[in-house]
């Protein structure tokens, strides 16, 4: 998932918009200032996150994809304007602050899908990936739970919020990583805002040491 943290200034931000309750007004508007602004700045870069940082220095470019809730499905080597736009709850310019009715997160990532940056649905752009590995926090993870829900291959889920895993049907999915993680044996402690990436990340590593799924999955059972 995306960061807050950028390392540039933002171009445009949710709270440019005028409140509306009315989705597809708010919809439309954010697309039409998507489609005014210029790229600028690479996707793998501009994001400073800790926990994206960490993942993104072990990943090939062009091997993993960024879940924006500004921007929609991003390559890392897309050119995209910084930007202000978040699903999560209480933070700076969040889109599901926005609406005093309930938000729709599945709605909104539909909203993006078609976007001026965005590459399309997770499902469409995974079909020859061997295996599809997600780290997301419990906003993003219900932003992209409908979409998940059709993809062919096999995928796992990186997340600290496991009983919404759980809840949305996700349970065979999830790499089984628990709060032992951040213990004081743990290599990769950190906030558990980061839980999700940082697991990722130390998963990577794992799969680069035994390079055998089954027993770099089999490892994080017997460490936890």
């Amino acid at each position: 998932h995306c960061t807050a943290s950028k390392s540039a200034i933002s171009d445009f931000k949710i709270s440019d918009l005028s409140t509306s309750n009315n989705f597809e007004e708010v919809c439309k508007s954010w697309l039409s200032i998507i489609k005014k602004s210029k790229p600028s700045y690479l996707a793998g870069d501009l994001y400073s996150g800790g926990g994206f940082k960490k993942l993104s220095n072990n990943l090939i470019k062009n091997e993993f994809l960024i879940i924006s809730a500004g921007l929609g499905l991003l390559g890392a080597d897309r050119i995209i304007p910084s930007y202000e736009c978040t699903v999560s709850r209480g933070k700076p310019n969040s889109v599901s602050d926005y609406f005093q009715d309930q938000f729709n997160y599945s709605k909104w990532w539909d909203c993006l899908v078609p976007s001026k940056y965005s590459l399309g649905y997770i499902n469409e752009n995974t079909k020859n990936s061997k295996v599809i590995l997600i780290s997301v926090t419990s906003d993003y993870l219900k932003m992209i739970a409908e979409d998940l829900k059709k993809l062919v291959k096999k995928f796992y889920i990186f997340t600290g919020s496991k009983e919404l895993a759980i809840s949305l049907g996700f349970e065979e999915n999830l790499i089984p990583y628990t709060e032992v993680f951040d213990g004081p044996n743990g290599t990769l402690r950190g906030t558990n805002r980061d839980f999700a990436q940082r697991t990722h990340t130390d998963f990577i590593k794992r799969l680069n040491k035994y390079n055998n799924f089954k027993e770099a999955y089999e490892s994080v059972e017997f460490d936890m």
